[in-house]
């Protein structure tokens, strides 16, 4: 059960994943509590329980959190570049006494990873578009330079997957399409599976667009959204693109040698 989030005493606001309540500050919500959560039905049809879980770019961990808190996953890795990121992990992972099944790394891409950690699967809400990031550092959740996260992360992974590992990323067809990503998943030791998408109910992609557009339109978030859409070059056919859920998930596995 999912409950809605609510301020916390001092800096902190929560979100309660079925028995875990997750803690993080708003500027880093790349989308995790929204369509992230679409993970946890493709997951449960997927694969179902798996072993140890790796979420990429995890932010406060709103898909990893969540996974675990469903039963879809033994143990969990959370890996950020961003501290402040990690530092709301460990607030989560204390307050609710995960220290034996969740452990968090600071790095960029995984280059601080140690070789002993082996993910049964990778899921990640990486930045879904190609850009140069300019004044903003809120544009770093949002902007993949020349997609090189994307590239980095599939060059690495391989040799942390288990025999049989997978990896799935949400993506966005606004910024991008399936196909750019198969030299990158192919040259890493990987084989493409299939792309998946997430079909909801239209009462349940209402219900969505009303709180996206209410959060919208609070007034010091306007400038903001403004400065994305004219960053991106969103205009209205992009943006109804977006309200009927734009995202897509890439499965691919480790190859079999």
């Amino acid at each position: 059960m999912i409950k809605g989030s609510k301020k916390n005493s001092g800096d902190w606001e929560t979100v309660r994943y079925g028995n875990i309540t997750v803690y993080y500050i708003p500027k880093l919500d790349g989308g995790g509590r929204a369509f992230g959560q679409d993970y946890i039905p493709i997951v449960k049809k997927l694969f179902g329980k798996v072993g140890r879980l790796c979420e990429f770019g995890a932010g406060p961990g709103f898909i990893g959190f969540s996974l675990l808190a469903h039963g879809l996953c033994d143990s969990l890795c959370l890996i950020d570049i961003n501290p402040e990121a990690i530092a709301a992990c460990q607030k989560t992972i204390q307050t609710n006494h995960l220290e034996n099944k969740v452990k968090t790394y600071i790095s960029d891409v995984l280059g601080a990873i140690p070789k002993t950690e082996k993910w049964d699967l990778v899921v990640s809400n990486p930045p879904h578009f190609n850009g140069t990031i300019t004044s903003s550092p809120d544009e770093a959740l949002f902007i993949d330079p020349n997609w090189q996260i994307h590239k980095k992360f599939y060059e690495s992974v391989s040799s942390y997957l288990t025999k049989n590992g997978s990896v799935l990323f949400v993506e966005n067809l606004q910024g991008s399409k399936p196909s750019m990503f198969f030299s990158m998943i192919n040259n890493g030791g990987l084989k493409y599976i299939k792309t998946v998408r997430h079909e909801k109910p239209l009462w349940k992609v209402i219900i969505h667009n009303i709180g996206v557009l209410l959060n919208v339109f609070k007034l010091p978030e306007i400038p903001y959204y403004i400065q994305v859409f004219q960053r991106m070059d969103i205009r209205l056919p992009g943006l109804l693109n977006i309200m009927r859920d734009p995202y897509y998930f890439m499965w691919s596995k480790k190859k079999p040698y």
